[in-house]
Parts: C-alpha cells; structure tokens; sequence
C-alpha cells in the first residue's frame, strides 16, 4: 500500500472524530486502539464486496484483534495473531496497537521490528503505543527514524512533549513543522499550554492560528474548563462562532468540576441535543457529590442507555458504599463490558467483603488488568500478602500500579526483602515506585533506631542513600516525599 500523502488522514476524519482523538491524548485518556482503527479507516480501503474467502477471514481476524485488545482482553488477541496463517500489513498494526493499549509496550516493538513491511501507521501507532505507556524518548526515536510523516506523525510527537511537561521540546518541534495551514499540530500546542495553566501563551497561539475550526475553540475551552477557569471558559463559549455537543459538554464538565452542581444542572437543561456523555457527565456530578437520588432519578430519564451509563451509576453506589445496589444494577444490565467487572470488584473490596470480590474476580469471562489489581489492593489492605502474590504470579499482564500495589503492600508489612526483589525485577519504574521503596526503608530505619540492639541501622543508610543516589541518576528529581522519609 502506498504511503499517506501529507495531511490525508486528518482531512478525512470528520470534525468529532479529530477532536476525540485529540481530548482523548491530550488530556490522559488516549485510546490507543481507537486511535488506530479511526486512522486505519482512512487508509485502508474498506471490506470489498466481492472479498474472496481468504481475504474475508485475514478482515475478520484483524477486527477480531481490535476488539479483544480494546476490551483488556490480550491473550485471546495474541492467540488469534499467532494462529493466522495468512497476516497483512493492517494485522501487525492491530496487534501493536492491541499490546501497547494493555501495557506490553515491549511486545508491542517486537511485532513493530518483525514487520516485513511498515506504513504511515505501522510507525504512528508505534509513536502512539509509546505515548499512551509514557515513553516519551523511545517515542522521539521512532519519530527521528520515519522515512515519512504526516500530519498525526507532528501531533502526536508534539503531544508526547505537552504530557510530560516538555512544553520547550514540544514548541521546538511545532516551530519545525512543515506546513503550517492544517490547525491540528496548533490545536495540540494550544491543548499542552492550556492543559499546564499557560493560558496567556495558549491564546496567544489561539489568536496567531491562520485557520481556527471548531476543534482549535473546543481545545481551549477545554484547557479553561479543566483547570478550574470556569468564567474564561464561558466567555470564551459565548465568542464561539458555532458549537456542537463537544462544546456543551466541556462547560457542562467545567461547572462540575468546579463544584457548582446548581449552575452544571441549569446547563445541562438548555444543552440542544444532550448526548450520552452529556447525561452520564452529569449523573457522574451528582454521584461525586453524594447526590445519590438526584443521579438515579436522572439514569432513570435517560433515553439511551449504554454500558457506561450502567457504570456511571453502579460506580455511584459504589462510591456511596451502597453495594447492595451496586451489585442489583450490576446484574440487570443487559451487557458488562471489563469497566463493569471492575468497578464491582472495587465496590466489594472497598467494604472489606474480600470473598465476594474474589468470587466475581474468577467469574469474569476474561481477566484484566485494573480488575486483578483492585483484587491484589484489598488483600494488601487487609495484609494478605500470600493471597495478593498468588493473583500476582497469575497475571500474564502487569503495568506499573500493580507492581506499585504489591511493592507498597510488602512495604508496608516490613517485609523489605520482598519489596526489593520485586523492585529490582520491575522494569519501568515511576517516582511512585522509588518512594515506596524509599519509605519503606525508613520506616524500617525509625524502627530499628529505637532499639541500641539492632545493628541494621547503618546498612538501612547505606541503602536509602543508593536509592537516591540511583533515583537521581535516571533523572528523577527527589520530590518532597522522597525528601521528607529521607529526613
């Protein structure tokens, strides 16, 4: 197939399609595998009529993959990978994208390096794989090595930058950009300024856009309402020359946010034509602020509901501990997606009722990662460290907050060499994971220090001060948590 020209993909997503993406990456909630099947629509033909049997299945197997990767459920998608004897270009990027969606970024450059031949999107969705794990350097060598790019190449370069703080890089790299007429590289900038608070240069970027579609107007008031400018985000909504639902939603969303339930309902009221994440944005509203019936009597009005509306409500239960309702909804709702599962699961374990959530954990039709997690998090809470190693040791996926969970559980209960070994053995560390470690040997320390017995004291030094050591080493600045177990 022959390369993208230019900026052909993004002129073929619709409107709501680009500013998906780009809410999605830009403010935390990426969808990696979404991202690959709208860029994939766009460049690759659709399923022709007349498809032969062997084109027909290699179709079938490669949205199969999708599916599964998007829904946690990865080693029935490796499964299908691996038993397709006939594979096409669109296949390695399903698989890439289905790995690095749950976390195995490592197996997902495998498949990307075994590739007998790459497209446009064999490397974004390796550059997007890399975005959604928090590699922003492995993501740079990907987008340093491209024999082309396009316009999602920039922006999702650019985006890397603004997620991690690297508003300089992420300008250095709009400044370079090659055309400068298509607004989605100028709506990711303008997105990285507002999301940290730089609203100034964000307008400023605003009012130098050659071309402003409703996408570059939807990024900054999303930048005003996600940090709490609720009045600049509504006056920047009332300049708007045209809005759609996005543009309701987003102030809908601010007012919420902003803790003024009152002024979010009247809102919602006078929204055209809510839509599902209208109706669930505001239950979740009510839900967070502890109005319970206020949120049911309004999932009770909704004239569509999908499975995040169910989750939307049973999560409101949960979090109002109200689990015997919770587990009610739970099992009425005519479709459980992995959210479902989970979320009851977290409802179980957040009242202590460890059996139940287990009970669910192992009648899941498919495991998953946040699930098993939440499982691992009520045996470490309750120090059932045996039982929280044995879902451990059964995971075939782990991503960072699971190993934290156990390393902080092991902490906790002094069990120091434990802790290590399972330290030493993770291979993308976070701050999160130093300064458990870090606390956990001090806490250790202020121990042993009150007895004149113990001869460890000095040993514990010594290691607290490798860790920092080693923690500075790798460019992870000791922040005020580390500081403070230190002292």
């Amino acid at each position: 197939m022959k390369p993208i020209r230019g900026n052909l993909c993004m002129q073929c997503l619709k409107g709501r399609d680009k500013f998906k993406i780009f809410v999605q990456v830009l403010y935390g909630k990426f969808d990696i595998a979404g991202f690959t099947t709208s860029y994939s629509s766009v460049a690759v033909p659709m399923r022709p009529r007349s498809m032969d049997e062997k084109g027909s299945y290699v179709f079938n197997q490669n949205l199969r993959i999708t599916q599964l990767g998007k829904s946690g459920r990865i080693e029935e998608a490796i499964q299908v990978f691996s038993e397709m004897t006939q594979k096409n270009i669109v296949t390695y990027n399903s698989m890439i994208s289905a790995y690095a969606k749950n976390g195995r970024i490592v197996n997902a450059r495998q498949v990307f390096d075994k590739m007998p031949h790459r497209n446009l999107i064999s490397w974004n969705s390796m550059i997007a794989g890399y975005l959604h794990n928090d590699m922003v350097e492995e993501a740079y060598g990907i987008f340093v090595n491209m024999p082309k790019r396009d316009i999602f190449s920039w922006t999702l370069m650019i985006t890397c930058y603004t997620r991690n703080g690297e508003l300089e890089k992420a300008r250095e790299l709009f400044n370079l950009l090659p055309d400068k007429q298509d607004p989605v590289c100028w709506n990711a900038m303008i997105a990285g300024y507002a999301k940290k608070g730089l609203f100034d240069d964000a307008r400023k970027l605003f009012d130098e856009m050659p071309v402003k579609d409703l996408v570059s107007w939807n990024s900054m008031l999303a930048g005003y309402t996600q940090n709490g400018e609720i009045r600049s985000g509504l006056q920047l909504f009332e300049e708007m020359p045209e809005r759609n639902v996005v543009s309701w939603n987003l102030m809908l969303d601010g007012f919420i946010e902003f803790h003024d339930l009152d002024s979010a309902w009247q809102f919602f009221k006078k929204i055209p034509d809510p839509n599902v994440v209208s109706w669930v944005t505001m239950l979740c509203g009510f839900a967070r602020n502890g109005r319970i019936a206020e949120a049911e009597d309004l999932f009770k009005k909704m004239p569509n509901r999908n499975v995040v509306s169910w989750n939307a409500m049973i999560a409101a239960y949960v979090q109002d501990c109200q689990i015997k309702e919770a587990f009610r909804l739970f099992s009425q709702m005519p479709e459980r997606d992995s959210v479902s599962w989970t979320t009851m699961i977290n409802g179980y374990v957040r009242v202590g009722q460890l059996e139940e959530a287990r009970k669910l954990l192992y009648q899941m039709p498919y495991r998953n990662i946040a699930a098993q997690t939440a499982m691992i998090s009520g045996y470490v809470q309750h120090k059932r460290m045996d039982e929280a190693c044995q879902i451990f040791n059964l995971m075939s996926t782990r991503d960072v907050v699971c190993w934290n969970t156990m390393i902080a559980g092991y902490a906790q209960c002094g069990r120091m060499a434990e802790a290590q070994f399972l330290f030493d053995q993770m291979i993308n560390k976070n701050i999160v994971s130093w300064n458990t470690m870090i606390s956990g040997y001090a806490q250790v320390h202020a121990f042993v220090s009150d007895d004149p017995a113990q001869p460890r004291i000095a040993e514990l030094c010594s290691i607290l001060k490798t860790l920092t050591a080693e923690m500075r080493n790798i460019d992870y600045m000791s922040d005020c948590k580390s500081s403070m177990d230190i002292l």
